[in-house]
């Protein structure tokens, strides 16, 4: 699987999307070839994340900040909630 580089730019939005393009690609790297057995076996005891766990959980960020973003940009986010995420730094 050719790896996806590490992003090089000043622009915002393109160190986002390449950092997002990186890891993603890394992920689909370490989980190229595994069984499901494999995906789903955990990796390290006592924890209970496996790569198919990590996989379900990267997703469901992308997600949910996704959206966070989308009602950001279209202006439907609340007064409160900007400054939330302005605080937390999410």
């Amino acid at each position: 699987m050719e790896r996806v580089p590490e992003p090089r730019t000043n622009d915002e939005r393109e160190l986002l999307l390449g950092w997002l393009a990186f890891h993603r690609n890394a992920l689909a790297a370490k989980c190229d070839g595994l069984s499901g057995e494999q995906l789903a076996a955990r990796s390290c005891e006592p924890s209970p994340m496996s790569l198919a766990g990590l996989v379900r959980h990267m997703t469901e960020m992308e997600r949910v900040y996704g959206h966070r973003l989308a009602d950001w940009e279209s202006g439907s986010c609340t007064a409160r909630m900007r400054m939330r995420t302005v605080i937390s730094g999410r």
